[in-house]
């Protein structure tokens, strides 16, 4: 007996062309656009009716949409748990969100399936057995390590992605995983179901719910039984009844036919699945439904099984280390969601941090009045949310500008819990300490939950109206210079907010106790440079010749060589959509300022430029500064440029000449590793590519001699006729007016830093330098405005101190991922990778390291006290487990 094999899906946006829980009116056509909130809650509980009625399985992608469904409709628990439990609904490996992996930390693709995992096993009792990317824009190459450490030993994606058919794919470090790159390509002539159509609003009433749409706002007649729908790509779309549609397999001659049906929104209907078990039998057929991971089976039998024994052949492996890094606008359009992204990821990994210091301090304990508690749901909750945000059309940019509205309230809403975290776990440390400030002084502690020393902290206070400097002490009262300072003048009563740079290093995992006063009779000293004059900035590291326009030379004292000759900024004609160039970018011209100012305060000086840029046409207007700082005892040049742009259909860049010859290798920083990687070379289904995307760094070498230039959220990189060139923004004008929004008007700020170092770049330890060179530290009040001084605390007399010095001093190249309490509860678990590509041994003073696998299952090895990385590897362990 012939047999139908059917599989069942929908690809459930949380964001893209609507919003998540949002409504918002249409700019053009002005009805009412529901969320798909809505729209997911429709699918999953018709789909729930045709599991009960008909025995067909559904597979959902991410628990994100499980979540919202079962909080729009608790009542239903119950029976989603129970078709759950006999496999007719299916909880895919898709984690929290599907999110983009590419902008992604290593850390949140952790905490994107820890507790996307986690939720589904409490909740219901599931473990997916597969991961799956279903429609992201490229695989990274730690994916398959990183999957694999989850127990995941196949990886189900699209095809566009990888564009090939070998079953197995080992990444950087040469972990292979199962690649079933079937995903929606049947073995032809097998039909498929798809439609990514977006469900209209209702006619009568636009989008605003009313009879005749049953209160959804949604035209939901629209489905797969409309007559004006066509075949396309092999994929079956018409109104076709049961009997025509087995007829219709039946013109090829096989005994198994497979069918997907999947769609976005469109619904395919009880036309289909009501009929279909009757019109079978007539024809003599047999009608099988399944779930991904059994249709996987069917397809690709016993590949897991050879996996793990290691049964393949060198033909069967596909040995590109990443498939498709996709366009360029999904690495620069809409530039601040990748800067908050970015930021708000260290950010949380610092407030975990400054949390295990507060709990291996005797924090949190129940004794301790005020009673704080663990943020660990807290802290869940907030990379959920990271993972909403770094969903792969969120991200990107590629969202509608009302999704982008919701998409900045959400980042808002996360930086506020993280500061709370930050807020409590500081207090917890130093909640019960007091400093006797001298009059008219007040003290902080500044706190470094990091695993680098910070020699350049940020002090944050606030003086009386027309305070513009601030005066910092260490307890003793010796002078702590400031480097750098900037005031915010505002006409608010508080005062005048002050942030201020220090000349203090404040050790890893490390805390440092300052005393500050303001002043008001700080003045840095400027100086304009006149039409063709040069100057020179320079520190004991670094010496920078500057002219007028731009910066002329970057010199390496250390080394006894030019590092970068010209360090410019420019623009091009960029003509696309937010997914990217739509031809190939033309029309470079270099941005060369119209003024210029040096600088000189205590342990810093810096140039600053400023200019503008008429472009086409010539009311699109951009007004730019650039300062470029040295400060002593760094050996970095920092740049911070902030554009207030009008630009349309532009990339704005900046592009840096290495002085010195080099390959046509770009050192790419990727999510828990380093890629050497050429020319993109390619296209590809999205539009044109000519930039990889980058994490912290974009460095060349000569194995001699390496540069890099550091990045914090400007993934965009490139190697353009031997320079380094680093996507700023860029704006272009769409025809579509959802987008209007990515032609990014108004002012960004960007900020990235220049070194150099003898040797090979992995000498460089460029991860570690990338990770450091932007983190700020956090400032806790011991005295001021609001500080509650009860009578009993300790006074503090040390000025500064290491709270964690067991892991302190990590080797060259080791990165630390993560620091947290172990899930359970019970102990703590670090994260570690290795960055360079060398092997490299770890040793904690003390302690013993049990390894664990991602989900912090112990693994058979045995506790050890020292363990080697191999190239690339990524690590956890569990240590001190007698801590709750």
């Amino acid at each position: 007996m012939k047999t139908v094999h059917i599989i069942a899906r929908n690809h459930m946006d949380p964001s893209w062309l609507r919003c998540f829980r949002d409504h918002y009116t249409h700019p053009a056509r002005g009805d009412t656009v529901r969320p798909y909130a809505d729209v997911e809650e429709q699918q999953i509980s018709e789909y729930m009716d045709f599991a009960e009625l008909y025995g067909v399985k559904y597979q959902i992608e991410q628990s994100l949409t499980v979540k919202e469904f079962l909080r729009r409709r608790p009542d239903e628990r119950e029976r989603f748990a129970s078709l759950v439990k006999r496999g007719l609904l299916e909880l895919a490996g898709g984690g929290e969100a599907v999110i983009d992996y590419n902008l992604t930390q290593g850390e949140s693709w952790v905490r994107n399936h820890l507790y996307s995992r986690k939720y589904y096993d409490r909740e219901f009792g599931v473990r997916p057995r597969f991961a799956i990317t279903p429609d992201i824009f490229g695989l990274p190459s730690q994916l398959p390590q990183f999957f694999r450490s989850l127990g995941y030993d196949a990886l189900i994606i699209f095809d566009r992605v990888m564009k090939n058919n070998k079953p197995f794919w080992p990444g950087l470090d040469g972990t292979p995983i199962v690649l079933d790159s079937c995903f929606l390509q049947p073995p032809e002539p097998n039909l498929r179901t798809a439609d990514c159509v977006k469900l209209p609003s209702c006619s009568v009433c636009r989008g605003e719910g009313c009879a005749a749409c049953a209160g959804t706002g949604l035209d939901m007649t629209y489905d797969m039984t409309r007559p004006d729908k066509e075949l396309y790509r092999g994929a079956y779309y018409g109104n076709m009844s049961a009997d025509a549609f087995l007829e219709t397999l039946l013109q090829t001659e096989k005994d198994e036919y497979f069918v997907m049906i999947t769609t976005e929104e469109p619904r395919i209907g009880g036309f289909l699945y009501g009929p279909l078990s009757d019109a079978a039998e007539r024809h003599g057929m047999r009608v099988e439904y399944h779930t991904f991971e059994e249709n996987h089976t069917l397809w690709c039998p016993g590949q897991e099984e050879r996996l793990r024994s290691g049964d393949y052949t060198e033909d069967e492996l596909d040995r590109r280390p990443e498939g498709n890094p996709a366009s360029c606008g999904c690495y620069t359009s809409r530039i601040e969601i990748k800067k908050q992204n970015r930021a708000l990821e260290n950010l949380l990994a610092e407030a975990e941090s400054m949390s295990v210091l507060a709990l291996l301090s005797g924090g949190f304990a129940p004794q301790n009045l005020p009673r704080r508690n663990y943020p660990a749901q807290a802290l869940e909750t907030l990379w959920n949310q990271m993972a909403f945000v770094q969903f792969h059309d969120c991200v990107t940019g590629t969202l509608c500008d009302a999704a982008y509205t919701e998409l900045l309230r959400i980042l808002r809403e996360i930086r506020r819990g993280v500061m709370q975290i930050c807020s409590d776990a500081a207090a917890e440390l130093f909640g019960e300490k007091t400093v006797n400030a001298p009059e008219g002084w007040n003290a902080a502690v500044l706190l470094n939950p990091t695993p680098f020393e910070q020699k350049l902290p940020v002090l944050r206070a606030s003086g009386a109206l027309g305070t513009n400097g601030i005066r910092v002490t260490d307890l003793s009262g010796a002078p702590i210079p400031v480097a750098e300072r900037e005031e915010y003048h505002t006409d608010g009563l508080a005062g005048t907010p002050v942030t201020a740079r220090l000349r203090a290093k404040i050790p890893p995992f490390g805390y440092r106790v300052v005393l500050w006063q303001p002043i008001k009779d700080c003045r840095t000293q400027w100086k304009a440079l006149a039409p063709g004059e040069r100057v020179v900035i320079e520190n004991e590291f670094l010496r920078v010749s500057v002219g007028v326009c731009e910066i002329e030379e970057v010199y390496d004292k250390t080394a006894g060589r030019k590092l970068f000759g010209v360090c410019s900024l420019a623009v091009g004609r960029d003509i696309g959509s937010v997914y990217g160039r739509s031809e190939p970018e033309r029309d470079h011209r270099v941005l060369e300022a119209g003024r210029a100012w040096v600088y000189r305060t205590d342990g810093c000086c810096g140039v600053f430029f400023s200019g503008d840029f008429h472009g086409e046409p010539q009311t699109d207007v951009s007004v730019w500064t650039q300062e470029v700082r040295l400060y002593e005892d760094e050996a970095l040049v920092r740049f911070e440029t902030r554009i207030d742009s009008h630009l349309r259909d532009a990339r704005v860049y900046a592009h840096f000449e290495p002085a010195f010859a080099h390959g046509d290798t770009l050192f790419c920083e990727v999510p828990f590793g380093t890629m050497e990687r050429g020319d993109p070379g390619q296209t590809n289904v999205l539009g044109l590519t000519d930039e990889w995307p980058s994490l912290g760094f974009a460095g060349v070498s000569n194995g001699t001699y390496s540069a890099a230039v550091l990045k914090g959220g400007l993934p965009a990189s490139r190697l353009k006729d031997g320079a380094i060139e680093i996507s700023l923004m860029r704006a272009v004008s769409s025809d579509d007016p959802k987008y209007a929004g990515a032609l990014d008007m108004g002012v960004h700020i960007a900020e990235y830093a220049v070194c150099g170092w003898r040797g090979a770049f992995a000498d460089g330890n460029a991860s570690a330098k990338a990770a450091s060179y932007l983190y700020e530290g956090f400032t806790f009040p011991l005295t001021g405005p609001g500080i509650w001084n009860a009578p009993g605390r300790e006074p503090l007399t040390r000025d500064c101190g290491c709270l964690l010095p067991w892991l302190c001093g990590l080797p060259a190249g080791l990165r630390m991922s993560a620091v947290k309490r172990a899930e359970n509860g019970k102990g703590i678990v670090i994260r570690l990778w290795e960055s360079a590509g060398r092997e490299t041994k770890l040793a904690l003073p003390g302690k013993t390291l049990q390894p664990l696998d991602t989900l912090e299952n112990p693994l058979p090895e045995p506790p050890v006290g020292e363990y080697t990385f191999r190239p690339f590897e990524i690590a956890t362990f569990l240590v001190d487990p007698e801590i709750g």
